[in-house]
Protein backbone atom coordinates (compact mmCIF):
# COMPACT_ATOMS: atom_id res chain seq x y z
CA UNK A 1 0.00 0.00 0.00
CA UNK A 2 1.58 3.48 -0.85
CA UNK A 3 1.25 6.21 1.92
CA UNK A 4 0.27 9.83 0.28
CA UNK A 5 -0.59 13.26 2.14
CA UNK A 6 -4.43 12.55 2.02
CA UNK A 7 -4.22 9.36 4.30
CA UNK A 8 -6.43 10.64 7.64
CA UNK A 9 -9.98 11.41 8.25
CA UNK A 10 -10.41 11.97 4.48
CA UNK A 11 -9.40 8.70 3.84
CA UNK A 12 -10.88 6.63 6.98
CA UNK A 13 -14.78 8.74 6.07
CA UNK A 14 -14.53 8.19 2.26
CA UNK A 15 -13.83 4.27 2.51
CA UNK A 16 -15.87 3.60 5.51
CA UNK A 17 -19.19 4.96 3.93
CA UNK A 18 -18.13 3.04 0.55
CA UNK A 19 -17.67 -0.07 2.22
CA UNK A 20 -20.63 -0.07 3.79
CA UNK A 21 -22.33 1.12 0.83
CA UNK A 22 -21.06 -1.80 -1.37
CA UNK A 23 -21.74 -4.62 1.42
CA UNK A 24 -24.87 -3.56 3.08
CA UNK A 25 -27.33 -5.64 0.91
CA UNK A 26 -25.43 -8.87 0.71
CA UNK A 27 -24.89 -8.77 5.02
CA UNK A 28 -28.94 -7.76 4.98
CA UNK A 29 -29.23 -10.48 2.49
CA UNK A 30 -27.54 -12.61 4.96
CA UNK A 31 -29.78 -12.20 7.59
CA UNK A 32 -32.88 -12.65 5.92
CA UNK A 33 -32.04 -16.39 5.01
CA UNK A 34 -30.82 -16.59 8.85
CA UNK A 35 -34.49 -15.81 9.90
CA UNK A 36 -34.69 -12.54 10.72
CA UNK A 37 -37.30 -11.06 8.41
CA UNK A 38 -39.60 -8.67 10.92
CA UNK A 39 -37.22 -5.88 11.32
CA UNK A 40 -34.80 -5.65 8.36
CA UNK A 41 -33.87 -1.91 7.52
CA UNK A 42 -34.45 -0.89 4.12
CA UNK A 43 -32.35 -1.84 1.46
CA UNK A 44 -29.39 0.91 0.87
CA UNK A 45 -29.13 0.25 -2.82
CA UNK A 46 -32.66 1.19 -5.32
CA UNK A 47 -30.38 1.36 -8.76
CA UNK A 48 -27.40 3.33 -9.69
CA UNK A 49 -29.12 6.50 -9.15
CA UNK A 50 -29.44 5.80 -5.67
CA UNK A 51 -26.59 3.95 -4.92
CA UNK A 52 -25.58 4.16 -1.12
CA UNK A 53 -28.40 6.92 0.12
CA UNK A 54 -29.22 7.97 3.34
CA UNK A 55 -25.09 6.79 4.39
CA UNK A 56 -22.85 9.90 5.27
CA UNK A 57 -20.91 11.85 6.65
CA UNK A 58 -22.13 13.88 9.66
CA UNK A 59 -21.21 15.17 13.37
CA UNK A 60 -24.09 13.56 15.14
CA UNK A 61 -27.40 15.23 14.06
CA UNK A 62 -26.09 19.02 13.54
CA UNK A 63 -27.88 18.30 10.08
CA UNK A 64 -31.42 16.79 11.06
CA UNK A 65 -31.27 13.88 8.68
CA UNK A 66 -34.66 13.50 6.43
CA UNK A 67 -34.14 10.01 5.67
CA UNK A 68 -36.57 7.56 8.22
CA UNK A 69 -33.01 5.42 8.24
CA UNK A 70 -29.64 6.85 8.32
CA UNK A 71 -26.17 5.90 8.88
CA UNK A 72 -24.08 8.72 9.92
CA UNK A 73 -20.28 8.53 10.20
CA UNK A 74 -17.66 10.98 11.84
CA UNK A 75 -13.96 10.41 13.05
CA UNK A 76 -11.64 12.26 14.91
CA UNK A 77 -8.01 11.42 15.60
CA UNK A 78 -6.72 10.18 19.06
CA UNK A 79 -3.24 9.88 20.24
CA UNK A 80 -0.24 11.23 19.02
CA UNK A 81 1.52 9.21 15.82
CA UNK A 82 4.28 6.44 16.58
CA UNK A 83 7.07 6.45 14.38
CA UNK A 84 7.34 3.53 12.46
CA UNK A 85 10.58 1.31 10.57
CA UNK A 86 9.74 2.54 7.47
CA UNK A 87 10.98 6.04 6.73
CA UNK A 88 8.22 8.65 6.58
CA UNK A 89 5.37 5.98 7.59
CA UNK A 90 3.41 6.62 11.14
CA UNK A 91 0.63 4.56 12.58
CA UNK A 92 -2.08 7.07 13.47
CA UNK A 93 -5.20 5.85 15.65
CA UNK A 94 -8.73 7.61 15.10
CA UNK A 95 -11.66 6.92 16.68
CA UNK A 96 -14.47 6.01 14.09
CA UNK A 97 -17.94 7.18 15.08
CA UNK A 98 -21.30 5.41 13.76
CA UNK A 99 -24.77 6.88 14.20
CA UNK A 100 -26.93 4.23 13.22
CA UNK A 101 -31.28 5.40 13.28
CA UNK A 102 -34.52 4.86 12.36
CA UNK A 103 -37.33 7.19 12.69
CA UNK A 104 -40.99 7.01 12.79
CA UNK A 105 -40.94 3.89 12.56
CA UNK A 106 -44.62 1.82 12.26
CA UNK A 107 -45.75 -1.69 13.48
CA UNK A 108 -44.57 -4.82 11.99
CA UNK A 109 -47.72 -7.12 11.35
CA UNK A 110 -46.19 -9.60 10.22
CA UNK A 111 -43.59 -12.77 10.67
CA UNK A 112 -42.36 -14.39 13.37
CA UNK A 113 -42.37 -11.50 16.45
CA UNK A 114 -44.84 -8.71 14.89
CA UNK A 115 -44.03 -5.57 17.68
CA UNK A 116 -46.64 -4.56 20.02
CA UNK A 117 -45.81 -0.84 19.95
CA UNK A 118 -43.76 1.58 17.34
CA UNK A 119 -40.71 2.10 19.89
CA UNK A 120 -40.12 -1.81 19.85
CA UNK A 121 -39.85 -1.78 16.20
CA UNK A 122 -37.89 1.10 15.97
CA UNK A 123 -35.12 -0.31 18.69
CA UNK A 124 -35.05 -3.78 16.89
CA UNK A 125 -35.36 -1.91 13.55
CA UNK A 126 -32.03 0.41 14.62
CA UNK A 127 -30.07 -2.73 16.53
CA UNK A 128 -30.08 -4.76 13.26
CA UNK A 129 -29.19 -1.56 11.03
CA UNK A 130 -26.31 -0.69 13.28
CA UNK A 131 -25.25 -4.85 13.01
CA UNK A 132 -25.01 -4.46 9.72
CA UNK A 133 -22.82 -1.21 9.62
CA UNK A 134 -20.88 -2.92 12.13
CA UNK A 135 -19.94 -6.09 10.37
CA UNK A 136 -19.63 -4.08 7.54
CA UNK A 137 -17.23 -2.04 8.99
CA UNK A 138 -15.10 -4.92 10.92
CA UNK A 139 -15.28 -7.28 7.74
CA UNK A 140 -14.21 -5.26 5.08
CA UNK A 141 -12.59 -1.66 6.17
CA UNK A 142 -8.70 -3.24 6.74
CA UNK A 143 -9.64 -5.33 3.31
CA UNK A 144 -9.85 -2.31 1.39
CA UNK A 145 -7.41 -1.26 -0.72
CA UNK A 146 -8.80 2.83 -1.14
CA UNK A 147 -7.18 2.84 2.81
CA UNK A 148 -4.41 2.23 4.36
CA UNK A 149 -6.13 1.24 7.79
CA UNK A 150 -4.57 -2.54 8.96
CA UNK A 151 -6.54 -2.59 12.20
CA UNK A 152 -9.91 -1.93 13.45
CA UNK A 153 -11.04 -2.46 17.59
CA UNK A 154 -14.93 -2.45 18.86
CA UNK A 155 -14.93 0.27 21.29
CA UNK A 156 -18.79 0.03 22.72
CA UNK A 157 -22.35 0.37 21.17
CA UNK A 158 -24.86 2.74 23.33
CA UNK A 159 -28.08 3.03 22.81
CA UNK A 160 -28.86 7.67 21.84
CA UNK A 161 -30.93 9.18 24.75
CA UNK A 162 -34.22 9.71 24.51
CA UNK A 163 -35.32 13.29 22.68
CA UNK A 164 -38.12 14.66 23.71
CA UNK A 165 -38.26 17.31 20.47
CA UNK A 166 -37.47 13.92 18.30
CA UNK A 167 -39.54 11.30 20.52
CA UNK A 168 -39.82 8.54 17.35
CA UNK A 169 -36.06 8.56 16.57
CA UNK A 170 -34.87 5.08 17.69
CA UNK A 171 -30.86 4.94 17.31
CA UNK A 172 -27.23 3.41 18.15
CA UNK A 173 -24.01 4.82 18.57
CA UNK A 174 -20.70 2.63 17.51
CA UNK A 175 -17.54 3.46 18.12
CA UNK A 176 -14.74 1.93 16.94
CA UNK A 177 -10.39 2.34 17.05
CA UNK A 178 -9.28 2.42 13.32
CA UNK A 179 -4.93 2.34 13.31
CA UNK A 180 -3.46 3.85 9.97
CA UNK A 181 -0.51 4.31 8.14
CA UNK A 182 -0.02 8.06 7.72
CA UNK A 183 2.47 10.06 6.13
CA UNK A 184 5.03 11.38 8.35
CA UNK A 185 6.32 14.45 7.03
CA UNK A 186 9.60 14.53 8.71
CA UNK A 187 10.58 11.62 7.16
CA UNK A 188 10.87 12.89 4.39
Amino acid sequence: MAITVNQGHYTLLKTAKTVIRDNFNTARSTLITEGVDDYLPDARQDGATLNGRNVYVSQGDRIPVQATQYVLLSARRVGEPRRTAALAVEDQDFELTVTCGVKGFVLASSGNDPAPTPEDAGWQTAGVLEQIASYCLRRYLCASTASSAYNITPLGTDPVPFDRTDPARYAYTSRFTITMRVLDARGL
